[in-house]
């Protein structure tokens, strides 16, 4: 569709596995200690397994349906546009998060919680 295609071999498959790994462990703790600045909870050990719990099941539930919905977007459009409208949806979201980041009020109520939304 392109012109360009990716060679498809087992070098090309570990690449992209252990590219998925740095990029979930980039992603994840930032979330997990937003997660843990907004739980509501007496004490600081309630606080941290509500927010164990709210994590694990978000992550359980998009490991389940992430593969899910994609196998059957990829039954029915072609793998490489399924992977380039994830791709390109992606950054338009990193580019969003960024935005609301820089936004004064956002930036201002972020400041009294001492959090940030986005990587500036």
């Amino acid at each position: 569709m392109f012109g360009w295609r990716v060679p498809q071999n087992d070098a090309t498959c570990w690449i992209g596995v252990v590219l998925i790994g740095i990029g979930c462990s980039f992603s994840l703790i930032p979330v997990f200690k937003r997660v843990l600045l907004y739980a509501r909870h007496d004490c600081e050990e309630q606080r941290q397994l509500a927010t164990a719990g709210v994590f694990s099941m978000a992550f359980s539930l998009g490991s389940f349906f992430g593969p899910t919905v994609g196998g059957v977007l990829c039954q029915v459009a072609s793998t490489q546009l399924v992977y380039a409208v994830c791709g390109v949806s992606l950054a338009i979201l990193g580019v969003l998060v960024q935005a609301v980041d820089l936004a004064p009020g956002f930036r201002a109520r972020l400041a009294r919680d001492g959090a940030s939304a986005g990587f500036l």
